[in-house]
């Protein structure tokens, strides 16, 4: 009885994530680019301690470096998310032909384990929408709405 529980639980999770032996090895990474437009233009990181550190370049209420700490327990609901996208099973970039749109790059790094996503217009290209849901994972868990719009209930997009 237990096997067989253990064997259905096996095939719940995704395959293929390493597992994390140093948190504080952890590096989470959002970059927004610019586009032909007034797109926020910034790079987030959160760290494994909880660390977090902004830097916003154009067409965000906060332009330069600022960092913040946020609770671990987000911390580690943020690399949850990353391990049921089956984040390192994802191609490493998803491209339209399109020039006039930002490209977005998420990457985790922990122990030696490193893996970047490019994503511009990547559903277009079949991306999962679930990297979609991930960037926007990243931009909660760090709060950088603050910085960005300079208000918490403004959405990034």
């Amino acid at each position: 009885m237990i096997a067989a529980a253990t064997v259905a639980i096996a095939l719940l999770l995704p395959s293929g994530f390493p597992r994390i032996s140093d948190w504080n090895s952890l590096n989470i990474t959002l970059d927004r680019s610019p586009c032909f437009g007034r797109c926020p233009d910034y790079k987030v990181e959160i760290h494994g301690d909880g660390t977090v550190i902004y830097d916003g370049r154009n067409f965000v209420a906060v332009q330069g470096r600022r960092e913040s700490h946020i609770p671990i327990y987000k911390v580690r609901s943020l690399f949850e998310q990353f391990r049921l996208v089956r984040y390192f099973s994802l191609k490493d970039s998803y491209q339209s032909s399109a020039t006039d749109l930002p490209t977005y790059v998420t990457s985790i790094a922990f122990d030696d384990k490193t893996k970047s996503v490019k994503d511009h217009l990547g559903t277009a290209v079949g991306m999962p929408h679930a990297v979609v849901e991930l960037e926007d994972a990243i931009d909660r868990a760090a709060e950088t709405q603050q910085w960005i719009r300079g208000a918490a209930n403004s959405t990034v997009r």
